[in-house]
């Protein structure tokens, strides 16, 4: 699987690289159609950015946005081009024939801008008078390759935990203040924001049950194979996978202290306080038997529609590691460096991100805006969304530099960024919680695996 996953990945290189060296020669006689003469965009000019994103995720939002922006634009007509299937093959055949849309989304940057696609958008920001302590900062690194800026963040999103409120009810409801393993929030016997790792532990140890010898009802879903969560939590627990020496990337992971935390995550698991997403007996989070999930916002929207849970759920901060860290992460939108209206089209990213085009886009959904102060009107629009009230400040809690990314993204070689989740989830999970090995044999499978990363083959 690993070898099939990669040679796509290398297909799609040097499809990109053809791409470029395609398009090389015409580099310096490009002429940007969407500027007049003296270098202004040209408002009476007829003029289309081709806006691509995956088959039936984006539409709306890119509505939205063509809507509001042809206000301002008149003349401007905003192509949604959706992209079915196997969108990141279908973009790399588009750059080779040199015929990649203007902008697209995306949810990483290195394959694009290692082959010069991409448009560093940081010099606009001072073209345009934009601040980027205006926004959450630690959504733009997302975007960053080599200095450069190539992401305009579509959303703020941490992760959170979702509970179970008729569990957490069955559970914890009949216990006082103090007899509940965890600070409760006023006027619930749900947890507070800020409870510690320690606590939601206890928590998902006293929800575990079992009957008959098997478990009927499991404390949580950490998703471990996950990568804004799995690797983050290992880490921050004193775990460690990449390495260096002598300015060589490696990876370290059969280690003594690491299997002392694996170990430790295991018995977790076979306790039943997490569930075990490689054989679960109880059936995922949205089944009603599992009493608490890591993940997004963007899930608040599933959980409505899930029968088991619908009307049964809340938020609380992800529990405080003992480094801080909140995992977290987002996709947002490129600006393909070869578009023949890159002006217009870079004018478009901004707007997106401007208070007008934030608002637009919190009408759209139940995302969260980058812009600070949209994010934190106790008024905002998100804030709406489900209509009954949540725990909604669960979503920005925490300070904004603890916020780390999906650990791929702390390797600096570009293989291992592309192929670290999927061995990670393919490989190093199953092998933990599997029961084909022990944990001395798991790690020492994971770690012969997880030095694959940096190859493409």
């Amino acid at each position: 699987m690993f070898k099939r996953v990669a040679m796509v990945f290398l297909a799609i290189v040097m499809a990109l690289s053809i791409g470029i060296g395609g398009v090389a020669c015409n580099r310096g006689g490009l002429v940007d159609e969407s500027l007049d003469e003296e270098g202004n965009i040209n408002m009476n000019k007829p003029l289309v950015i081709r806006f691509a994103a995956p088959e039936g995720q984006f539409g709306d939002e890119i509505e939205m946005f063509a809507k509001g922006f042809k206000e301002l634009y008149p003349n401007v007509t905003i192509k949604y081009e959706p992209i079915a299937g196997s969108w990141t093959e279908k973009l790399a055949g588009q750059f080779a024939a040199g015929n990649a849309p203007d902008v697209f989304w995306t949810d990483e940057v290195q394959s694009y801008a290692s082959n010069g696609l991409l448009e560093d958008l940081n010099p606009y920001f001072e073209k345009y008078g934009v601040n980027k302590s205006d926004y959450y900062e630690s959504m733009f690194a997302l975007g960053e390759y080599e200095g450069g800026l190539y992401l305009m963040p579509r959303e703020y999103n941490k992760v959170v935990v979702y509970i179970n409120t008729q569990i957490f009810d069955t559970v914890f409801g009949s216990m006082s203040r103090d007899e509940l393993p965890f600070t409760p929030r006023e006027g619930t016997n749900y947890p507070a924001n800020g409870w510690t790792w320690e606590e939601f532990v206890e928590t998902a140890q006293m929800i575990a049950q079992k009957q008959d010898g098997n478990f009927v009802r499991r404390g949580a879903e950490i998703s471990f194979s996950w990568g804004s969560s799995g690797p983050i939590i290992f880490t921050s627990l004193g775990g460690t996978i990449r390495s260096e020496s002598n300015g060589q990337e490696g990876i370290d992971f059969n280690n003594s202290t690491n299997q002392a935390i694996l170990q430790e995550i295991v018995d977790l698991v076979e306790s039943g306080a997490f569930n075990n997403e490689i054989l679960p007996d109880v059936g995922d989070f949205f089944s009603g038997r599992i009493g608490m999930m890591f993940n997004s916002r963007p899930a608040t929207s599933t959980m409505e529609e899930a029968d088991a849970l619908s009307g049964k759920w809340d938020v609380v901060s992800f529990p405080t590691l003992p480094d801080g860290a909140i995992p977290t992460g987002a996709s947002g939108y490129v600006l393909n460096a070869q578009s023949k209206v890159k002006e217009l089209a870079a004018t478009l990213l901004f707007y997106i991100i401007s208070e007008e085009g934030q608002e637009l886009f919190m009408e759209t959904g139940n995302c969260i805006p980058i812009m600070r102060s949209l994010a934190e009107d106790e008024n905002a629009m998100w804030r709406q969304y489900p209509e009954r009230e949540i725990n909604q400040d669960a979503f920005l809690y925490g300070d904004d530099e603890d916020s780390v990314l999906p650990y791929k993204y702390e390797f600096d070689n570009l293989n291992a960024v592309k192929n670290f989740e999927s061995v990670w989830k393919g490989y190093v999970t199953p092998a933990l919680l599997n029961g084909d090995m022990g944990i001395a044999e798991a790690m020492e499978y994971s770690q012969s695996q997880l030095e694959t990363i940096f190859s493409n083959t």
